[in-house]
């Protein structure tokens, strides 16, 4: 009678531990919590090789030498990207939530925003690969659309005689921002 249940458990905890395993190598697990959202590891990772291809087609163009990440002389430089990225990250999230409180249709605004600034100047997906490193779809909601929610919440902000980046901290200080398997913390000032 035991040895069915034996199996049972054997087939689920084998189970788990592929499941675990596949979103492990694909990064599907998250890394921060921000307010219950969830930002994933392959969402950091797509956003921080995307700002390493920025610095390096930006030292391409001004004839510095490329910036191999992997150097330790470097390592510096990659933790202020990582902090940098990641930061942008909660920040978005933290814009997308609290900003829709202040331009409740925010994140319709931003998408417009987005495709009209496409329409008058096209970015192509070649531009978009080379630059960023993403596909133009992906570049759009990784990147475009963040900074256009943010560039809206700022504009009416500003008409409300308010400050962006004392709203920022404000919100800031008001998320609980839980971070997983990696080794930073959180304050107003982003991440550390």
């Amino acid at each position: 009678m035991k040895k069915p249940f034996y199996v049972f458990l054997r087939i689920v905890i084998c189970t788990c531990i592929i499941i675990g395993g596949i979103l492990y190598i694909f990064g599907f697990y998250p890394i921060v919590s921000v307010d219950g959202t969830l930002i994933s590891q392959r969402a950091w990772q797509r956003t921080l090789n995307a700002e390493k291809q920025v610095v390096n087609v930006h030292a391409h163009a001004t004839h510095i030498p490329l910036i191999d990440f992997v150097s330790p002389k470097n390592a510096r430089l990659l933790d202020t990207i990582r902090q940098t990225t990641l930061t942008f990250l909660i920040d978005s999230v933290i814009i997308q939530n609290q900003g829709s409180v202040v331009v409740p249709d925010l994140d319709q605004l931003s998408l417009q925003r987005v495709n009209d600034k496409l329409r008058k100047t096209p970015i192509t997906e070649s531009t978009a690969a080379t630059v960023y490193g993403l596909d133009l779809a992906t570049l759009k909601q990784t990147v475009l659309v963040p900074q256009a929610r943010q560039e809206i919440l700022s504009e009416t902000l500003a008409l409300e005689q308010k400050d962006f980046s004392g709203w920022l901290l404000n919100a800031r200080a008001h998320t609980r921002v839980k971070f997983f398997f990696v080794s930073f913390q959180w304050d107003q000032d982003g991440v550390k």
